[in-house]
């Protein structure tokens, strides 16, 4: 046996296998190739960060546009005390200007009224017959019941006026438009008579309200009294506290009178600007307010109540230094103290006061009309948009007239359905 058995020699074909490392320089051609090499993955492209507030990306989000009066979304109570102030500012032609002419023409007929009132007054004190004082007083009491009821009347039906402009002009500033008194006027013209016939039936529930509370007073003083009658021995400890209940009992009457005035005055807040915007009827619009104001009565009745507060506080810090000064001045007109005799003089000086007084007094409440107004139909526009998305309609609204295509009324009930 050979270990060399199966060796054989190499062929002149096949060189020698290499005994050190390769020579330097190309290698020779042979059938070999190395092993491919897979490609490596791409790395993989990310998005960018996302930012930490989406306003923070000039193309993520945008505030609401605002192209007039108030930014076309849901409003905060700033907004809406904001645009109420600034509806004057922006505008003042077609809102100051009315008011302070309605609030001028109810100031001359309630100083007129109450010269009437203080003459009628003044003769039965001035006549010697008894029975002619009786009759004259009767008389006093029913001019007085009357000027009261005009009183009433013209402010109810000048608000209801007002309201009809302020609602125009707030609709018309909401998409960036600005009306002069005459387009406003044209616009609201068609509804004003449905908004007087509203304060119309405003005037008659305020009458018949106040009936009723006295009809209720005095059915409940004639009963204690009459208990008081037949009392066989009333003592003092049993007629104060007989006052007491009559006392306690016009309260509860008024407290819950006053509760149901400003419920129901919160839950028609809106009937005006329904009347006008969405061309309803009476019936309609008050049952367009009260679905509107469902679930948002209080937020509703706070607003209102706190812009009413307001009002009433500025209009009296500057009624009262008027008054006094008014109330002093009527002494030079009687500088003897002698009024009961000559009662020309206390009529002048009474009529000059409460003329003074009602001219300066009467800017400051237009000024007041005008934002209670504004604040009622900015409350109807935020609840619109809150409970039927109004602020997108208006939006597209905006669009569309910016490229000039013809597009419908937004606040009408189709617009927004």
């Amino acid at each position: 046996m050979s270990d060399n058995q199966g060796w054989q020699a190499p062929s002149a074909s096949q060189p020698p296998p290499p005994s050190g490392p390769p020579a330097p320089g190309p290698h020779p051609t042979a059938s070999y190739a190395p092993p491919p090499v897979a490609a490596a993955p791409a790395p993989a492209v990310l998005p960018p960060p996302a930012p930490p507030f989406p306003s923070a990306s000039p193309q993520g989000w945008t505030p609401p546009p605002k192209p007039g009066l108030v930014p076309l979304r849901p409003m905060t109570l700033g907004t809406i005390l904001g645009a109420s102030f600034q509806v004057m500012r922006r505008n003042p032609r077609t809102t100051l200007v009315p008011a302070l002419i309605l609030a001028l023409v109810i100031a001359i007929a309630t100083a007129g009224g109450v010269a009437l009132l203080v003459g009628s007054i003044s003769r039965v004190f001035t006549t010697s017959s008894y029975a002619d004082q009786g009759a004259l007083a009767a008389g006093s009491i029913g001019l007085a019941i009357l000027v009261a009821i005009v009183a009433v009347a013209l402010v109810v039906v000048a608000g209801a006026m007002l309201q009809a402009l302020i609602v125009t002009e707030i609709a018309s500033g909401t998409v960036g438009q600005k009306l002069t008194f005459g387009q406003a006027w044209a616009r609201a013209r068609g509804r004003v008579g449905a908004v007087l016939g509203y304060g119309m039936l405003l005037i008659v529930a305020i009458v018949v309200a106040l009936v009723l509370v006295i009809a209720v007073l005095a059915g409940v003083t004639a009963a204690i009294a009459g208990s008081a009658v037949t009392t066989t021995n009333p003592t003092s400890a049993n007629i104060g506290a007989m006052i007491g209940v009559v006392l306690g009992g016009e309260l509860l009457v008024f407290l819950a009178a006053g509760v149901l005035w400003a419920w129901l005055g919160t839950k028609l807040a809106f009937v005006p600007s329904a009347i006008v915007l969405e061309r309803l009827s009476i019936p309609a619009a008050i049952a367009r307010s009260w679905r509107l104001t469902r679930g948002a009565f209080w937020r509703t009745f706070g607003i209102l109540l706190l812009v009413y507060a307001m009002v009433y506080i500025a209009t009296n810090l500057v009624a009262a230094p008027v008054q006094v000064l008014a109330t002093f001045g009527t002494s030079f007109f009687d500088p003897t103290g002698a009024s009961s005799v000559d009662v020309g003089s206390a009529l002048t000086g009474v009529v000059i006061a409460a003329v003074v007084l009602y001219a300066v007094t009467s800017f400051v409440s237009s000024l007041g009309m005008v934002i209670e107004s504004a604040t009622a139909a900015l409350l109807y526009l935020d609840l619109r948009m809150r409970k039927e998305g109004l602020d997108l309609e208006l939006s597209r609204y905006v669009e569309a007239r910016q490229t000039g295509a013809q597009v419908p009324d937004p606040y009408l009930p189709h617009a927004a359905s």
